[in-house]
Parts: C-alpha cells; sequence; structure tokens
C-alpha cells in the first residue's frame, strides 16, 4: 500500500507464510529461497486429499552449558501439520503438543530441503547455509542478522507491532544511536496507555523516533497526558512525511 502510494519502502514480515506477494523480504524466504532451481518433488506437492497431519516423537536438543547433561534431550509427543505456500509446495513443518503449542516449525526450500529449524522450546534457530549450520541463540538474533544480510540495517523501519518489531528496533539502536524508527499503533486502547508505549513516549525505549496512532481515543488518550508532543501523531499524517 505504501509502494503504491508513492513511498520508496522495502517491505518485510517477520510473520512469512508463502503467500505474500514476491517482493515481500522475509528471512524465511530469504534462506529457503522463493524460485526452485530444479523439480519439485510430487512429495513435497500438497496433497489432493488434503491430508497434512502426522504422529511422530518430537527430540529437542537444549544448549549445553544452560542445563545439567542429564536433562539435554526432551522428549514428548507431537503431532505435526504441514503448510503450504501460494504454488502448492510445502513451505513449513508446524510441530505441536497434544495440548496444541507449538514446539517447532521447519521451514523447507521450493525443492524440499528442510532450510530453517526454529525451536520453540530452546528458542534457537538453526538455518542451513552452504554446508553449515548457523545457530542463533534467539529468533531476534536471527532477524537481525537477515536484517544485515538483506542491505536493510541503516534503514528507517516502519513498523506496526510493539512485539518482536519493537525489540528489532530497540536491538539495531544499540549499535545506532540515532535511528528515528516510526511506529504505527493501530490498537485501541481506550484511555489507557500501554507501558510499551509509555516507555517510547517518555524516551526509554531507544529506536523509535515517533508514534503514528490510528484510533482516535487511544491519541487523544496520549495526548492527555505529559509526553513529549512532538513524538506523537495522528496517522493522517504519516503521509506528509513519506
Amino acid at each position: 500500500m505504501l509502494n503504491e502510494a508513492g513511498a520508496d519502502f522495502k517491505l518485510a514480515t517477520v510473520d512469512y507464510t508463502g503467500h505474500e506477494d514476491d517482493d515481500v523480504l522475509s528471512p524465511y524466504a530469504y534462506y529457503c529461497g522463493t524460485v526452485d532451481g530444479g523439480e519439485t518433488k510430487s512429495s513435497q506437492m500438497k496433497p489432493k486429499d488434503g491430508s497434512d497431519a502426522e504422529e511422530g516423537t518430537y527430540y529437542s536438543v537444549l544448549p549445553y552449558g544452560m542445563v545439567s547433561i542429564d536433562s539435554v534431550m526432551e522428549q514428548r509427543k507431537n503431532s505435526s501439520k504441514r503448510l503450504y505456500d501460494k504454488y502448492d509446495r510445502l513451505f513449513s513443518k508446524v510441530l505441536t503438543t497434544n495440548t496444541g503449542d507449538t514446539v517447532m516449525v521447519q521451514y523447507y526450500s521450493p525443492s524440499g530441503e528442510e532450510i530453517i529449524t526454529d525451536d520453540r522450546i530452546t528458542g534457537t534457530v538453526t538455518v542451513k547455509r552452504d554446508g553449515d549450520n548457523m545457530v542463533f541463540g534467539s529468533r531476534i538474533e536471527f532477524m537481525i542478522e537477515f536484517i544485515k544480510k538483506a542491505g536493510l540495517a541503516e534503514d528507517t523501519m516502519l513498523y506496526n507491532s510493539t512485539d518482536m518489531p519493537l525489540e528489532i528496533s530497540q536491538e539495531l539502536a544499540r549499535k545506532q544511536r540515532r535511528r528515528k524508527d516510526l511506529l504505527v499503533w493501530q490498537e485501541k486502547s481506550g484511555t489507557d496507555v500501554p507501558m510499551k508505549i509509555r516507555s517510547i513516549l517518555e524516551g526509554r525505549t531507544a529506536g523509535t523516533a515517533k508514534i503514528f496512532v490510528e484510533d482516535e481515543s487511544a491519541y487523544e488518550a496520549i495526548k492527555a497526558k505529559d509526553f513529549t508532543k512532538r513524538k506523537v501523531s495522528k496517522l493522517s499524517e504519516l503521509a506528509e512525511i513519506l
């Protein structure tokens, strides 16, 4: 939408599903690839009957030094669900416990090779790259490395979530003190101002220079507080700086 309006923005997402437009950037598309260099295996195509559930056993290898050697291997029963991209190719496999909790997500290349393993128990992300395994201690580390490799680290980030995107902005600001990222806040909070928003407005959160608020009541709630007024604007004013 921003590009359609004439703004020069690269579009990136941390919640890639394989159904986005080809110009949308993501660490999953970056490492796994979106173009098939060879013939896709029939086993990687979406089953015609729609079946995609599997039963199995999940093993989580915990990092050495964090736990005792006796608890390095944790085993639990699980089921898995296959997810397919817009070309009906296997994109990811989500492993869950019998209570529905996600324990691991595996991402595949168009040719069916497992490239990324996102272990939700240990918090680590493993990427197979050029015959080697790159292990990241967290999803944030994984995202930051992708941003650097994609040449986006110096760009101003316009984001719309106070979860991982905010953490990414903060992490980048550790080495880039003058970052001026922009937050589009679309939640309806009434008269309450969430703690993460307060932290940005009070200057306690590095990286974000301004917040653009969509909800009128949320905007008025912020304006009523004793915050730095230059740090908040209505969403309609965003077009003026793009």
